[in-house]
């Protein structure tokens, strides 16, 4: 994400948080690529959204105005880390509000996701938004969360905690803030 040069023109790569935007910030999206002069706009496999052939100026206004209207533009956003589904209510089979969950864990522990350290929100185990494991994978079940350190929604679970508690328990020094902390160590 972020601004690239292309050679005398340059491109805008801005991310919707978790790969979702609803209408306002596809319109807020559209009418900013329409001021800084793009004729097109294009969908990433890496869902997001490319704006091309842009002079240096406009593509700088634009990379502003797309952060305001919550775009990600910053490589190293701690959102770009964290997967999450639809989830409840988007989902019939989503067990937890994903997408809610997922904002509240990037605010509160913004040192948590990172290069590294995937996180991934289910709403059920069909694991959907995210097919692999991730070094931290929480699965809905029941309004709860089942806690997978290192693998996926089908892995065995550490715990089964409310978000409240799982959030606690994942603040520095928490005992899955270390568990986690201990499965990413090289050593």
């Amino acid at each position: 994400v972020g601004v690239f040069d292309t050679g005398a023109r340059r491109a805008v790569l801005a991310a919707p948080p978790f790969g979702r935007c609803d209408a306002a910030m596809l319109l807020a999206c559209a009418e900013a690529a329409e001021a800084a002069g793009a004729a097109e706009l294009r969908l990433s496999p890496w869902r997001a959204i490319a704006i091309l052939d842009l002079s240096p100026d406009a593509a700088q206004a634009l990379a502003r105005r797309l952060a305001a209207a919550g775009f990600i533009l910053a490589p190293d956003d701690p959102r770009l880390f964290v997967t999450a589904c639809p989830g409840a209510p988007a989902c019939g089979r989503g067990e937890v509000a994903t997408v809610a969950d997922a904002a509240r864990l990037v605010r509160e522990q913004p040192g948590l996701p990172g290069p590294g350290r995937s996180i991934h929100l289910s709403g059920c185990v069909k694991s959907c938004a995210r097919p692999g494991p991730a070094a931290l994978t929480l699965v809905g079940s029941g309004g709860l969360y089942d806690v997978v350190i290192a693998g996926g929604t089908r892995d065995a679970a550490v715990a089964r905690l409310d978000f409240s508690a799982l959030m606690r328990r994942l603040a520095a020094g928490g005992d899955l803030h270390a568990r986690l902390e201990a499965t990413l160590d090289p050593a």
